[in-house]
């Protein structure tokens, strides 16, 4: 095995936060948070022109825009290749969820999700030799819902929460100020 330094974003995770990773791993296990190009197959051939082998779940198990994606299914495969693989990078949001879009509109009990976790955890327990990257996301707020990948509550609940947010970044009352003033 050789080490390699990547120039460029090589895995999703250092695409995510803009950083280039060093990995010491020729074959990679990859789970992308879904089936965009920017999430699949651009890093998939970053990863190839670097020299290395990347390993991925079955495009019909990966989730797409117009279906979900299967993370019991995913992290089964997952257990199944981790042998194959030197290093992995995984998207908790498809592990726990299914997938970018699945992570922000489910109703998936927490006991599952827990459940799904510790599978990510037991991986690790399991494969102590094979370095693994996580990365997730943090669910945004969007101004406007649409296009079908927003929870429902989106619609009833959004004008408060701006609200609030607004609130909240918005400088102390004069009523504020005075009341500061009286507490000193």
């Amino acid at each position: 095995m050789t080490n390699k330094w990547l120039k460029v974003a090589l895995m999703a995770a250092a695409i995510a936060t803009g950083t280039s990773i060093k990995i010491d791993a020729e074959t990679v296990l990859y789970v992308p948070q879904d089936d965009r190009p920017v999430s699949l197959q651009y890093t998939v051939d970053t990863a190839r022109e670097a020299g290395m082998t990347i390993l991925t779940p079955p495009q019909n198990l990966i989730s797409g825009k117009t279906y979900q994606g299967q993370a019991d299914q995913i992290m089964a495969w997952v257990e199944q290749n981790a042998g194959r693989a030197d290093g992995m990078v995984l998207s908790t949001d498809t592990l726990i969820y299914g997938g970018l879009v699945d992570s922000r509109k489910h109703n998936i009990p927490l006991s599952t999700l827990e459940s799904r976790l510790k599978r990510i955890e037991a991986l690790k327990a399991r494969n102590k030799k094979v370095r693994i990257y996580g990365f997730g996301t943090v669910m945004r707020s969007p101004r406007a819902s649409g296009g079908g990948t927003e929870p429902a509550y989106y619609a009833e609940y959004r004008s408060e929460e701006r609200r609030v947010g607004k609130e909240c970044r918005s400088p102390p009352s004069k009523k504020y100020e005075n009341q500061q003033r009286i507490n000193r």
